[in-house]
């Protein structure tokens, strides 16, 4: 009988780490998936950028501007309204200036056992173009 309850009880212990290890990788790529959704979404709704040490800073044609402050564990976004934290290891942080309208915003991002090469395209050339059919500026 004492054979089958610790049987059961090693099973049960077993069963619980892997649920455990499963539910942290779900959560850390959801954090990731989130991160690039949103920075994604955001660059191409702005009309104007700068990119400062560790920072890029989107600017709107209706005075909004959203700040991403990347730090080692986290990404911090800022607004006039909230700040929202995403929790993904950056291990290198990149400006690629090709030139005044065209720049290249690069993360070096850790997920899971690997790094990922996140490279956010900056071009204040397309975000006018955009912003022009969508709101039908000259």
């Amino acid at each position: 009988m004492s054979i089958i309850i610790t049987l059961s009880y090693v099973l049960f212990n077993l069963v619980g780490k892997q649920i455990y290890l499963f539910e942290k990788e779900n959560i850390t790529e959801m954090q990731y998936n989130l991160f690039n959704t949103t920075i994604i979404n955001d660059i191409e709704a702005s009309h104007n950028f700068n990119v400062e040490e560790n920072q890029l800073i989107l600017e709107y044609y209706d005075d909004r501007i959203i700040n991403y402050k990347i730090e080692e564990n986290y990404v911090l976004r800022k607004n006039k309204v909230k700040t929202d934290t995403f929790k993904i290891g950056v291990v290198d942080v990149k400006h690629i200036k090709n030139n005044e309208l065209n720049q290249t915003f690069q993360l070096n991002i850790k997920l899971l056992k690997d790094t990922i090469h996140a490279n956010y395209f900056l071009n204040k050339n397309i975000s006018n173009v955009i912003n022009n059919i969508s709101f039908n500026e000259d």
